[in-house]
């Protein structure tokens, strides 16, 4: 359906000084060029919240938190200052990026990783659940994505300080969304280490 919105949480909060590895499957729908608009994986201490719908994701407007976003509708460009769903200055390929304090666009400095091609030079809407790996290391503050067993984004640096002000307590989960176009979009847990 057209403007839909939705979320799922593990119902507790995670420490963020324990190091953690979320593994799961992800699909993001069959339809290419109608087919919108994506999920992200996000970490937030607030509440089991969700964003705006479309290129929002799910999660744009959630602040404080830092996302994993799986794009695959190109919301582009007329204001390269907003961080509308709008106007998410997103490259015309179906990507991914590391995103902080529920911010979308990627020429701000909310942009922390990417974004980067998700299937290298291919449709990500691909009818296929492909594997995703997010990997963060406490002690050495380094957060990373694999997709298809591949490192795709690396960002360094003190989350819990620099995003989360000093609380090290947050909630996980996935946000979705869609807006003018539609897909079916899946994740599938497959490990958790926490």
């Amino acid at each position: 359906m057209q403007g839909q919105v939705g979320s799922i949480w593990y119902d507790q909060k995670i420490d963020l000084n324990q190091s953690f590895d979320v593994v799961f499957d992800i699909n993001l729908g069959c339809i290419d060029g109608n087919g919108a608009d994506g999920i992200a994986f996000l970490s937030q201490p607030l509440s089991t919240s969700i964003g705006t719908s479309g290129g929002g994701l799910g999660y744009a407007g959630v602040t404080p938190s830092i996302a994993v976003e799986f794009d695959t509708y190109q919301n582009c460009c007329s204001n390269s200052t907003s961080n509308t769903a709008q106007d998410g200055n997103d490259p015309t390929q179906d990507h991914m990026a590391i995103m902080r304090s529920g911010s979308v666009n990627h020429l701000s400095n909310n942009n922390l990783a990417g974004p980067v091609d998700i299937l290298q030079g291919r449709n990500a809407e691909d009818c296929t659940f492909h594997p995703v790996r997010i990997s963060w290391n406490a002690a050495t503050k380094k957060f990373d994505c694999y997709l298809d067993c591949v490192l795709k984004l690396t960002y360094s640096g003190d989350i819990i300080k620099d995003i989360f002000s000093g609380n090290p307590n947050v909630y996980f989960g996935f946000t979705a969304a869609t807006g003018g176009s539609i897909n079916v979009q899946q994740v599938c847990f497959k490990y958790i280490s926490f």
